[in-house]
C-alpha cells in the first residue's frame, strides 16, 4: 500500500482499515529498507491513534539481518551457491592450469560465500566484501592463485558481489552507480579477473592459465526453497499471525539465540548490518579450509596477519 501526503489522516485511516473490510492486521516481508518503512509507519499510526497492528517478517537472503540468527532464503542460497561451486571445481580440474571462480550475491554482507565454501571443502580462495586485500604484489591476491595453480594445477575461487569494494589497489570505476533503490551497484570483480589474471600470469610467469567465471546470480534467490527454509517460513509466518491476533504491534518476528523472538522496529531498524568479522569462528574455520593468506602487502596494515 502506498500513500501521498496531501491525504488526511482519516482518509488513510479509511483506506487501511475500511468500514467494510476492517483491517486490523498489516504484516510486511522485507530487510532493513522494509523494517525502516514500517517503523515510519508504526509512528504515524500512534500519531493518528490508528488502530491497526503491524507485524515485520524479515527477509534477506543475504542473512545480515541485525540480531538475528538467521532470516529465510540463506539456507538455499547456500545449496545453490555449492552446486555452482562443484561445477567451477569440475571445470578449474579439466584443464591444466584451470581456474574456476563463483561469484555470489553479497553486496555489504559474505555469509552466502563463505558458508558455500565452508559447505564445499573444494575452494582455495574466498573474498568477502568485509576483509579489504591487494590484488598485486608479492603478497597479493594473483600471485597466490598463480602459486596455488603452478603447485597444483587447478584454483577455485569463490568471491561475494561486493568484494571487489575490497580491492585497496585497483578501483574499477571513479563512477559511484547505484540502482534505483540508492544502493550502490559494486563492480564486477569476476569479469576483472577473468581479464586481468591469464594476462598477468602469461606476462609475469609464461603461465597459460584456462579460466571460467560462473556468475548464478539471481539463480540462488529463484531456487525453490529447499527443507530447512520451509520449516523455518512456517515458524515465522505462525508466529506473525499470532503475535498480531493477540494484540502485539510494531516488532518483527524472527529467531534470536534458537528462540522465537518479538523485536521492536526501533532495535531492529537503529542495529547496523549483520557482518562477518575477522575473528568470526565460521571464518577462522575457513582459513584453515583455504589455507589462504591475508593477501596484503603491508605488514603493518592493522588485518595483514588473521
Amino acid at each position: 500500500f502506498f500513500f501521498f501526503k496531501q491525504k488526511t489522516a482519516y482518509e488513510m485511516q479509511r483506506g487501511l482499515v475500511g468500514s467494510e473490510m476492517c483491517i486490523r492486521d498489516r504484516y510486511a516481508i522485507g530487510g532493513d529498507g522494509t523494517h525502516r518503512g514500517l517503523l515510519c509507519l508504526s509512528k504515524f499510526f500512534k500519531k493518528n491513534k490508528i488502530e491497526i497492528s503491524l507485524i515485520g517478517i524479515p527477509k534477506t537472503i543475504d542473512n545480515d539481518m541485525p540480531l538475528l540468527d538467521k532470516t529465510f532464503g540463506f539456507d538455499t542460497a547456500v545449496e545453490v551457491a555449492m552446486w555452482a561451486i562443484q561445477c567451477a571445481d569440475v571445470e578449474a580440474n579439466s584443464a591444466e592450469y584451470g581456474v574456476g571462480l563463483v561469484k555470489v550475491m553479497g553486496r555489504q554482507a559474505g555469509h552466502i560465500a563463505m558458508h558455500a565454501s565452508l559447505a564445499n571443502r573444494d575452494v582455495n580462495v574466498c573474498l568477502l566484501p568485509e576483509f579489504p586485500f591487494d590484488v598485486y604484489g608479492p603478497k597479493g591476491l594473483l600471485e597466490h592463485i598463480i602459486k596455488r595453480v603452478k603447485e597444483r594445477h587447478h584454483c577455485v575461487i569463490v568471491a561475494a558481489e561486493g568484494s571487489a569494494d575490497g580491492m585497496r589497489d585497483v578501483k574499477l570505476s571513479a563512477e559511484v552507480r547505484k540502482d534505483p533503490s540508492g544502493n550502490i551497484i559494486p563492480e564486477d570483480i569476476g569479469l576483472f579477473l577473468k581479464k586481468e589474471l591469464p594476462k598477468y600470469a602469461m606476462k609475469n610467469h609464461k603461465l597459460d592459465i584456462t579460466f571460467k567465471y560462473i556468475d548464478p546470480s539471481y539463480l540462488l534467490r529463484a531456487a525453490p526453497p529447499n527443507t530447512s527454509d520451509k520449516y523455518l517460513c512456517a515458524v515465522l509466518a505462525e508466529y506473525a499471525v499470532h503475535s498480531g491476533m493477540a494484540g502485539y504491534t510494531n516488532c518483527t518476528v524472527g529467531i534470536m539465540r534458537t528462540y522465537s523472538a518479538l523485536i521492536p522496529f526501533e532495535h531492529i531498524s537503529q542495529e547496523s548490518a549483520s557482518l562477518v568479522k575477522y575473528n568470526d569462528r565460521n571464518w577462522q574455520r575457513l582459513l584453515q579450509s583455504t589455507g589462504q593468506p591475508p593477501f596484503i602487502n603491508d605488514a603493518s596494515y592493522k588485518h595483514a596477519q588473521f
